[in-house]
């Protein structure tokens, strides 16, 4: 099963952005060392990969032809999901920033609908900009970009949570066991070790395209 969650609604989409999404998942095989995933999964029966494609695009890029244990269902994840309770094996997301105005309705959410001994695997990342020896000054341009990306979006109705808030929004959720990983995403290719740059190198590319179609919105809407 995949579903399709509301698109970020103040991120512009068109085919250049569908693209940079292809690019971010690339990038999250690198950090991930080729996996698609970390939980120890065993012959799961059932996934809900939630927020699977933009909504607006997901309607045109939908396969004419899928595999009969694959089903797309366009719906907002945010609403009462029609699922019944203790339904997947798995459930995962990934990048919804700037998509969800009520995190914690949503952990509960996939809490009640995933089996015992079930998974919920949660990746994202933040928008904001830091430096290893903390030489990045405040009022850089990158930093000002990420405070005011913050801004907007608290503004608009889709606060992002701090990077750490999402382990403790799973177990007040209910979730037990719950692992948090922590992976370093250089923003430019400039690292020594090779795995790195190449992280680098793609999260450079991946920020200058993205860029416009995370300010345009936000920035005008919200901040004027």
């Amino acid at each position: 099963m995949a579903a399709a969650t509301a698109p970020a609604p103040h991120v512009e989409a068109d085919q250049n952005e569908l693209e940079r999404i292809d690019l971010e998942n690339h990038l999250f095989s690198l950090l991930l060392g080729g996996k698609l995933h970390l939980a120890p999964l065993r012959s799961p029966q059932r996934i809900l990969d939630l927020g699977t494609g933009p909504l607006t695009s997901l309607i045109s890029i939908l396969p004419q032809k899928v595999s009969p244990n694959l089903r797309f269902q366009i719906d907002d994840a945010e609403d009462e999901w029609t699922f019944p309770e203790d339904s997947f094996d798995f459930i995962c997301w990934r990048l919804l920033i700037a998509s969800i105005s009520d995190y914690s309705k949503l952990f509960q959410q996939a809490f009640r609908h995933t089996k015992p001994g079930g998974y919920l695997e949660v990746h994202d990342v933040d928008p904001s900009f830091y430096c290893d020896d903390e030489t990045l000054p405040k009022d850089s341009s990158s930093c000002q970009w990420s405070e005011l990306f913050l801004e907007a979006c608290k503004k608009l109705g889709r606060p992002i949570p701090s990077i750490d808030a999402y382990k403790k929004s799973m177990e007040e959720a209910g979730f037990v066991d719950v692992e948090e990983r922590v992976f370093k995403q250089p923003s430019n290719p400039w690292p020594e070790d090779p795995q790195l740059k190449e992280i680098g190198a793609f999260t450079c590319a991946n920020h200058i395209d993205d860029v416009h179609a995370f300010t345009i919105g936000p920035f005008t809407r919200a901040l004027n």
